[in-house]
């Protein structure tokens, strides 16, 4: 779609300009419109130097298919910056769209180095360090 090296998932109005900015809504500044809940993304594997998904991720009610998306997207030794809403914050209970509360061991289900990634490794296929 882009000769742009990064992705922005769910940009809403943080736009960046070294990203493809894509959002469920017709905002200012969004690039293109991309359910987030259904996959796969129409970007081309190995593609995204970097995938950001800012207060995004909470959103999506069935996460690790997005998850496993943006493993594709990304290239060998890209980048997945999530940034999301602290489980212990009481605002992460008020937005009616949030549908999950990572903790700071979420991620680890994807990497093989930690506990739940050796303990689930069947969880996904999908893996970041």
């Amino acid at each position: 779609m882009t000769t742009m090296r990064g992705l922005n998932l769910g940009a809403g109005m943080l736009q960046t300009t070294d990203c493809f900015n894509v959002d469920i809504r017709p905002l200012p500044g969004v690039q293109a419109l991309v359910d987030l809940e259904h996959v796969p993304l129409p970007f081309k594997s190995n593609w995204a130097e970097l995938v950001l998904a800012v207060d995004c991720i909470e959103h999506i009610p069935r996460a690790i298919p997005l998850i496993e998306e943006v493993w594709r997207i990304l290239q060998v030794g890209g980048q997945f910056f999530v940034h999301t809403g602290h489980y212990r914050y009481q605002n992460a209970f008020c937005d009616w769209e949030h549908c999950h509360f990572p903790t700071v061991d979420s991620f680890s289900f994807f990497d093989r180095r930690t506990f739940w990634g050796q303990k689930y490794h069947w969880y996904s296929h999908a893996r970041f360090e």
